[in-house]
């Protein structure tokens, strides 16, 4: 079995809440999401929030057996997102166990970034009365966008 997981986290505050794969998979939360593939929970810890994103699956179809798991690229596009200038949450640890070569399971874990909405509730709560406000928000996706295909990187569901 061989087991990877790197807590960035320097000041070593939050070893013993996420410093092991075990301990991440043996954390309570508040759910927020579940499929077949992953669940992520949400954490308190010192009045700061993590998000962290359970993986039991590399994938679906031969995805599972070939290839680099979802996880794995999850968590190298935040670290070239964070490299590029684009404004995203922060990586604290991330990681994942094969045995035999396959994948068995892996986490990544992101800091919330603080006083935030996703544009899903910025639409249902404000309804975007205001052209500025819909002028604002497009100049700035079309900015990190613009970024990303820079970096030839193409996110196939770019979404609200």
């Amino acid at each position: 079995m061989k087991n990877t997981w790197q807590l960035t986290d320097s000041s070593g505050q939050l070893i013993n809440l996420f410093g092991s794969l075990y301990a991440v998979f043996a954390l309570r939360g508040q759910k927020i999401t579940q499929d077949k593939v992953s669940n992520v929970i949400k954490v308190k810890h010192h009045d700061v929030y993590y998000y962290v994103k359970r993986y039991t699956s590399a994938g679906k179809g031969l995805k599972r057996f070939f290839g680099k798991p979802r996880l794995q690229g999850e968590w190298e596009n935040l670290q070239w997102f964070t490299k590029w200038g684009i404004p995203t949450a922060n990586l604290i640890g991330f990681g994942l166990e094969k045995k035999w070569g396959l994948f068995q399971r892996g986490a990544i874990i992101t800091q919330e970034i603080a006083n935030t909405n996703n544009l899903a509730q910025l639409a249902a709560k404000h309804n975007f009365p205001n052209n500025a406000v819909i002028k604002t928000i497009s100049a700035q996706l079309a900015e990190h966008t613009r970024n990303l295909h820079t970096h030839h990187f193409i996110h196939n569901d770019l979404k609200w």
